[in-house]
């Protein structure tokens, strides 16, 4: 079996850097994640989700061997194209960003998007070995998204909606096939 805690990045400021809350919170996080001694840390592309790693790390006390980026996971312009008026306007009726991509875009958009994300967590899970666990930082609602797709376009209840450090747990089971656990919660 092969783990991947799959979390959101930490809490931002408004020009998209963690806050110093946000590196507080990440830290706090890693303090509590120590004994899983990850090998592998994956994270995103942009700032926020490093930013994140780095402050998990101090908080874990040492630094992950392997740390790629994975491009997959959310660029600047996958969020541009989520992100339209329609997205905001569900956002702010109180819609989670899942709910809010599902009620802006038709699914075969929300598919399409999903294809390489699941496609990278399946590339995630492969790059690490039997009985490890590994943990990757991106953004809500990829990974909400990835979940969807992955599990047969259903999420599990309260998987939809994914506050800052909040994630969901994929693992392999004893064939290979990818299922989701708990959901990952902050206290």
């Amino acid at each position: 079996m092969k783990t991947l805690h799959y979390r959101r990045h930490s809490k931002k400021d408004p020009d998209n850097t963690l806050s110093r809350g946000g590196i507080h919170l990440a830290v706090q996080e890693g303090s509590k994640a120590w004994h899983y001694n990850y090998r592998h840390l994956f994270h995103g592309p942009l700032v926020r989700t490093a930013q994140t790693a780095l402050a998990f790390c101090k908080g874990l006390g040492y630094v992950p061997e392997i740390m790629p980026v994975v491009h997959e996971i959310g660029t600047d312009e996958l969020f541009a194209e989520i992100a339209t008026s329609e997205f905001w306007r569900a956002v702010e009726g109180g819609a989670s960003y899942f709910q809010a991509l599902l009620v802006a875009h038709d699914e075969t958009k929300a598919q399409e998007w999903a294809g390489p994300i699941a496609e990278s967590i399946h590339k995630m899970l492969d790059d690490i070995d039997d009985n490890q666990t590994a943990i990757v930082f991106g953004h809500s609602p990829v990974i909400e998204l990835a979940a969807w797709i992955i599990l047969g376009f259903k999420l599990p209840e309260g998987h939809d909606r994914l506050d800052e450090m909040e994630g969901i747990v994929f693992a392999t089971d004893d064939v290979g096939k990818i299922c989701s656990g708990p959901k990952i919660t902050v206290d």
